[in-house]
């Protein structure tokens, strides 16, 4: 599909696959597609691969994808280098595309919200220059890094999950908050470069290394996070003093804490636990905090309905508690709730 000038092309329910050149091309024109899938494309020329989706100009434009899923096309997933409008991706899945799952640059804003970015040969997102917005996204397994954020991108990461290969690369960076975010078994979790993120309640689990610092600019907050399992903690390549007060190191041990890190990095004082304050909000009940997550949604394998969703809603708590379910019925004037039947987990 190829559409030029100032409309907007809406899709639903499609399928563009096994295309010769790109599946979806727009030439300034806006696209909201739902339910659409974008797969193989690129296959008149191997030599010359080509994108899923491919987007030029675009000023006060928009592309918002909902529930779609763009994947194992030759070239990107997402091409977008040379767009300059908005970007708005929900419960989206890019997924083993040959280079990167997602390619912008100098956008008028980038948001992924309860996406699924997989599996790609090269890197999961790439955003230059542009404001970025990523809430509760997955980044799985992707060869190169999860996401990449380069140039005078800013913007926040809240409660996402990059687990494998590396998860986040800032390069020159200056304002950009990472927060209640899940950084797991990766080369690195979060790769700092002449930058200045907040790092403010993650968790970096199980990684090489948690945090690389390197270049002129540091992290100017490093607070209620935990690092746990990691072979080190920080890394430290630069000549400043990395300030990184109000962590939880996986022990309490000050001799084993001070072998974690390498560089000039100030870890005290320390906390004695996983924080506790949640990712959702912050309450108290019988003067216990806990810590939650609602998580990315996928179908539901006990159900063959094709709308039945599975929502998972990860909770850490200290104590016992009790957990009710209750399932919710929106219609056109009422709205109902029950208890969970007993085939609900």
């Amino acid at each position: 599909i190829r559409v030029s000038g100032n409309g907007m092309l809406r899709l639903h329910d499609s399928v563009i696959k096994h295309n010769g050149r790109e599946g979806i091309s727009l030439r300034n024109s806006g696209l909201e597609a739902t339910d659409t899938r974008v797969e193989v494309s690129g296959l008149l020329d191997r030599t010359d691969p080509r994108s899923g989706l491919i987007g030029t100009g675009g000023r006060g434009q928009r592309i918002e994808l909902s529930n779609c899923t763009i994947t194992e096309n030759l070239l990107h997933g997402v091409q977008l280098d040379e767009w300059a409008g908005e970007v708005l991706i929900s419960a989206s899945h890019i997924s083993a595309n040959q280079r990167n799952g997602f390619l912008g640059n100098s956008l008028e804003r980038a948001v992924f919200k309860d996406a699924l970015i997989s599996r790609n040969i090269g890197n999961g997102v790439v955003c230059n220059d542009s404001p970025i917005e990523i809430f509760q996204t997955v980044f799985e397994d992707n060869v190169g890094t999860g996401l990449v954020v380069t140039g005078g991108s800013g913007g926040s990461i809240e409660m996402s999950t990059f687990i494998g290969g590396s998860g986040i690369t800032l390069d020159d960076v200056r304002d950009i908050s990472i927060r209640g975010t899940v950084l797991r078994n990766g080369t690195f979790g979060v790769r700092s470069i002449s930058s200045m993120p907040q790092l403010i309640g993650n968790h970096f689990d199980n990684n090489l290394t948690g945090l690389t610092v390197s270049g002129l600019k540091i992290p100017s907050e490093i607070t209620d996070n935990s690092f746990i399992g990691n072979r080190i903690a920080i890394s430290n390549q630069t000549n400043l003093q990395v300030s990184a007060r109000k962590n939880y190191w996986g022990t309490t041990d000050s001799t084993v804490i001070k072998t974690m890190f390498e560089g000039d990095v100030d870890w005290q004082s320390f906390l004695l636990g996983i924080p506790q304050a949640t990712d959702v909000e912050e309450f108290k009940e019988d003067s216990q905090s806990v810590h939650s997550k609602l998580q990315f949604k996928s179908p539901n394998p006990f159900n063959s309905n094709k709308h039945d969703l599975t929502v998972c809603f990860v909770w850490w708590i200290i104590t016992n508690r009790y957990c009710t379910l209750y399932g919710v019925f929106v219609g056109t004037n009422s709205k109902t709730s029950r208890r969970a039947s007993s085939n609900m987990t």
